[in-house]
């Protein structure tokens, strides 16, 4: 099964959320089945794709090859991201905020979360996907000189 991840704030506030809205975005089926992905300019009528990748060899070697076949869209102008590294890099992704859809494929060791790596049919495959949403749990903690701190905690919270 291939996925797409979207973080979605725990609880019904959204000000509590620092990736923006706190809703799926209900275009996200008309924007899969568009028929081409582009990285080309703002009124293009194809989806939009932003990739990023972690830092190892193999992900940054895919970077390059799926930016040269499909195009990069600027962050500000996607409608959809690409991550490509481990499950580690999948987990920033999502931290880092974002009211996009999260699309992983596996340029890591194992890639739990991810799915496989391959350059062609890209468009297919985002048109196949499921939307997957991940309602992290939102953390506030104490500290005895009264200090708050809050986050959230997609994968793990450790104190």
């Amino acid at each position: 099964m291939r996925a797409i991840c979207r973080a979605i704030c725990a609880g019904s506030a959204p000000a509590r959320c620092r990736s923006g809205p706190c809703v799926s975005d209900p275009r996200l089926p008309q924007l899969l089945t568009k028929g081409s992905v582009t990285g080309g300019p703002k009124g293009d009528e194809r989806l939009k794709i932003h990739f990023v990748a972690s830092t190892v060899d193999s992900a940054q070697h895919a970077l390059a090859g799926l930016t040269t076949r499909y195009g990069q869209a600027p962050r500000g102008d996607a409608e959809v991201i690409v991550a490509l590294g481990g499950d580690g890099f999948m987990l920033q992704t999502l931290h880092e905020g974002t009211d996009l859809p999260v699309y992983g494929m596996n340029c890591g060791t194992i890639g739990f979360l991810m799915n496989d790596y391959a350059e062609e049919a890209l468009v297919e495959r985002l048109q196949e996907a499921e939307l997957a949403e991940l309602k992290p749990l939102a953390m506030r903690a104490g500290t005895v000189d009264g200090a708050v701190h809050e986050a959230l905690a997609i994968n793990e919270v450790a104190l």
